[in-house]
């Protein structure tokens, strides 16, 4: 099965919007959006992140 670039993107945006509620982000997620500068991830954000991408894939 192959996996669109978009496609990835939605699942990504999903995850980092369930993210939003603890890191309150208040910039617009885009594809070419940035962690740290953009959306002001801190290093566990980005550890947190990518459990939950790794989880989520795996299901």
């Amino acid at each position: 099965m192959i996996i669109k670039h978009e496609q990835i993107f939605e699942e990504i945006h999903g995850i980092l919007k369930k993210m939003d509620d603890d890191l309150i982000l208040s910039y617009e997620i885009l594809p070419n959006s940035r962690l740290i500068e953009d959306l002001g991830f801190e290093s566990i954000d980005i550890v947190i992140l990518c459990t939950t991408i790794e989880t989520h894939f795996q299901q």
